[in-house]
């Protein structure tokens, strides 16, 4: 379903519309702007995109997607660094073959929908190594030796190859799909050394401190991972198959944000905020999907 806003002047004798208390059903990425301090569900064509307030719930329309905010890491204007501010001295070099390998997948998915926001780069704590994933390829560079960081798979399956998900203190996440098309994921040290049990797949991953990170769980939950002390904890209350779902920390929280939960009403978002540790849920709402 589509929405679509219809501008003009209210007069004399017109009837504003009501603001919207609903979301559309969409597959759309789920992403955190915040400097609009709101979530956005773009479907990436350049229309106007639903967007919600995550604390009050509050449904409003708004532009076609909010501007990259300065300070997040993002590949250069010419994808061939790592930048983590606005101009180039915040910028790194990626090397030759790094910037082929970003070069092809941008080629490959030039005008896929969603392309904008399924765009996720992030350095290491010592800016010493990049991941960067974009739509379905995925990498961790080496910057200094412009080397990818490749380990062997840890299931018999010699199909499956390790996929990155993401960087966490010295170590490097990767996720396997096995034949039963579930996933699992596994911490590896940056030399292809493996450590640690596997554990359940996750998504990319949402730094929360120095050595700390949580991510979406294939289960439907968050996945908090660590370096020290306990290396994987789950929070997950309910069992959810639709993959269509946001995560990102908030005025020292962490909110989950997923779709296709079913409510007595019909199906809904749920906003649910978690302590900073993600181990504790806060509290929780939900958002209804708009009648089709």
């Amino acid at each position: 379903m589509r929405w679509a806003i219809v501008l003009g002047v209210v007069g004399v004798g017109a009837t504003a519309r009501a603001a919207p208390t609903c979301l559309p059903s969409s597959l759309a990425p789920i992403v955190y702007d915040p400097a609009t301090d709101r979530v956005w569900i773009c479907d990436g064509d350049g229309a106007p995109c639903p967007t919600l307030d995550p604390v009050s719930g509050k449904v409003e329309m708004r532009g076609a997607g909010p501007p990259r905010a300065e300070g997040k890491t993002h590949l250069g204007a010419k994808n061939d660094a790592v930048c983590t501010g606005a101009g180039d001295k915040s910028c790194i070099a990626l090397g030759s073959k790094a910037t082929a390998a970003i070069a092809a997948a941008l080629a490959e998915n030039r005008g896929a929908p969603y392309a904008r926001w399924r765009t996720f780069v992030t350095l290491s704590e010592d800016k010493a190594f990049a991941f960067v994933r974009i739509l379905w390829h995925s990498w961790v560079w080496d910057l200094a030796r412009d080397r990818e960081v490749v380990v062997k798979s840890w299931i018999d399956d010699a199909a499956s190859q390790p996929v990155a998900a993401g960087l966490i203190g010295a170590l490097v996440v990767f996720r396997v799909t096995r034949r039963d098309m579930q996933t699992e994921s596994r911490l590896f040290a940056r030399d292809g050394a493996p450590v640690g049990k596997p554990f359940e797949g996750v998504g990319p991953l949402l730094p929360l401190g120095a050595g700390v990170a949580a991510a979406l769980g294939e289960g439907g939950g968050v996945v908090r991972i660590a370096t020290k002390g306990p290396q994987v904890t789950v929070w997950n209350d309910r069992e959810l198959q639709v993959d269509h779902r946001g995560l990102f920390a908030r005025d020292g929280a962490v909110v989950l944000v997923r779709d296709g939960v079913v409510t007595d009403g019909g199906v809904a978002y749920e906003v649910v905020k978690l302590d900073g540790e993600a181990r504790t849920k806060v509290s929780s709402f939900m958002v209804p999907h708009c009648a089709p």
